[in-house]
């Protein structure tokens, strides 16, 4: 049996654990075995951990990050196994390498969910290092993509790695993030233009100035309601900036916060009750998609800013989910929307769900993940292991 293994962190409910989710479903019922190879060391999400397994994965812990891997059991799990290997960061990179660098089996995919996620030197404020991890970025890249070992969230993502490490475009490497699709329901969406209040939801990981928007957006619903509108707000998530967004709520008027309701975390199964109450989602990445699929209409957000800038709706452009800080304020948007009668509101949504299931249908997608394949199967080489084992002697 072909095994399929995600090396993934499960302390959080987000994005990539989201598309983890969706992918084991598609997958279990392909007849695949699914394992995450998970962080021991990352503090655990228990709901997240119960769901996985619920679905049929299997879950293995390791070290990412530590001098030594306890690695033994987990490559004789795998002995001559055809395997397609999933990661989503480089200290996943890492350690798929160390566990099936000999496997000419295997391929190794470093899926890209965002637009900085293969450029290290953006991960860091000290300058000092900057050039030296863009340099060692840029080799590594470079590597993996002629290796086809690199698969795209989008063409956004794509061009700006491309034209940072100035490498040649050579293959079609972008696969949108693969969605169950979902009947599109008329009746949920009228039900919308008819009973309380509007309401804006918005889920994202409360982590600054990434997912600065939410900021912006709380500003964009004060505006709404002193304009005198019937309108509601519900943020959900959570993230090592709480406190900030604590603050920023402390700060805002008891009319406008009476109207907000702020809930830290809901396991995704559950996100559907919120999803059927949205009169309109506002957000970048994963959530765009789940909530067209859900019937909802979207406008995807810009990030790295903590104004609330867009673009326009999700059908005027499905691969945009959210570029870097966006181009227009979308005040006027969620106005148009809000004065919409039912039949105008009903087909605005049924055009959103319409673009989703052109373009990012699980069922298309997934078989295109299970055929990509690696040209060469080496990651790194014995001397950049070496390397590697060093500066894991500093590695906390």
């Amino acid at each position: 049996m072909e095994k399929v293994v995600f090396i993934a962190y499960l302390s959080n409910y987000g994005g990539i654990e989201s598309l983890i989710i969706r992918m084991i479903r598609w997958l279990v019922l392909q007849s695949r075995s699914v394992i995450i190879i998970a962080d021991k060391d990352r503090n655990q999400n228990g709901e997240l951990v119960k769901e996985v397994v619920s679905l049929g994965a299997s879950v293995k812990w390791v070290s990412f990050r530590k001098k030594e891997y306890d690695l033994s059991k987990v490559r004789i799990f795998f002995k001559n196994d055809n395997v397609k290997c999933i990661t989503f960061s480089y200290p996943g990179l890492i350690l798929a390498d160390a566990i099936f660098y000999d496997k000419i089996n295997v391929d190794i995919i470093f899926y890209d969910p965002h637009q900085f996620g293969l450029m290290m030197d953006y991960w860091t404020t000290r300058k000092s290092i900057k050039p030296i991890l863009h340099l060692v970025s840029k080799v590594i890249c470079k590597r993996l993509y002629n290796n086809h070992q690199i698969i795209f969230m989008d063409h956004l993502c794509k061009k700006r790695t491309l034209t940072d490490f100035h490498l040649q475009e050579k293959y079609d490497d972008v696969l949108l993030l693969p969605m169950e699709i979902k009947e599109f329901n008329s009746d949920l969406a009228r039900s919308k233009t008819q009973n309380g209040p509007f309401n804006i939801l918005t889920i994202c990981r409360m982590e600054f100035p990434f997912k600065g928007y939410v900021f912006g957006l709380i500003d964009l619903f004060s505006a709404l309601v002193h304009s005198g509108l019937n309108v509601s707000l519900t943020i959900i998530g959570s993230g090592s900036n709480d406190d900030k967004l604590s603050e920023k709520l402390r700060a805002v008027e008891k009319e406008v916060s009476d109207k907000i309701e702020w809930i830290a975390q809901v396991p995704y199964r559950q996100l559907l009750g919120y999803f059927e109450k949205a009169s309109v989602y506002i957000g970048m990445g994963t959530t765009v998609v789940d909530a067209v699929n859900h019937s909802v209409t979207a406008l995807p957000i810009g990030s790295y800013t903590y104004e609330c800038k867009g673009y326009d709706f999700f059908s005027a452009d499905p691969e945009n989910l959210g570029g870097l800080h966006g181009e227009r304020d979308i005040i006027d948007f969620v106005r148009k929307i809000y004065k919409m009668d039912a039949d105008e509101y009903v087909e605005h949504c049924r055009k959103d769900h319409e673009e989703l299931k052109r373009m990012y249908d699980i069922q298309i997608i997934g078989e295109k993940f299970m055929s990509f394949v690696n040209t060469k199967h080496m990651v790194f080489n014995s001397f950049e292991r070496k390397v590697i084992s060093f500066a894991k002697r500093f590695v906390n």
